[in-house]
């Protein structure tokens, strides 16, 4: 029992409404009070800002980038890795089911990382970050990854929510 002084009565509870109490204070402290149960997404949710693409699919590049980037492209990546993207001797192929598998499931963000910190194999990093994002709506466009109408860019939040996925066939 339970007693102490309240206008100098006493107060009297016996064991089992003690625990009664207990154990209705501890379900309301671990559910959170009278909030309801919340079912969180199997798969990630943008950020509420992106209205628009919801996936790669979507088309997260636009048409003007592929442009700019096979331009730049050209200018440092064909030397090793050629013109039509297939790659020679130590330069990987960047179209194809290497490409398809080296980037499956990883971020837009890892794979710019991945381009401004070791390419061009000779200068690193010597690309303004637009002409990486440029070449990579070129390597996607190459890659059958459509055109939208939305720029890449360097909005890290975004690019780490879009994945190079193949499609649910």
């Amino acid at each position: 029992p339970i007693n102490g002084r309240n206008g100098g009565g006493d107060i009297w509870m016996d064991t089992n409404q003690s625990w009664k109490i207990v154990w209705f204070v501890t379900v309301i402290v671990m559910t959170g009070g009278a909030t309801r149960s919340v079912q969180l997404p199997a798969t990630p949710v943008p950020p509420p800002y992106i209205a628009s693409p919801q996936s790669i699919w979507d088309g997260v590049f636009t048409e003007h980038q592929v442009v700019l980037g096979k331009t730049a492209y050209e200018n440092a990546c064909a030397e090793c890795h050629m013109s039509d993207l297939s790659g020679h001797e130590m330069a990987s192929p960047l179209v194809g089911a290497f490409f398809a598998f080296r980037w499956r499931d990883k971020s837009i963000a890892t794979l710019f990382e991945n381009l401004r910190t070791t390419m061009p194999q000779t200068a690193p990093g010597s690309l303004g970050d637009q002409e990486y994002f440029d070449i990579i709506a070129f390597l996607l466009d190459k890659n059958g990854y459509p055109d939208g109408n939305q720029t890449l860019g360097s909005d890290v939040e975004r690019l780490n929510f879009y994945k190079l996925e193949r499609p649910n066939k």
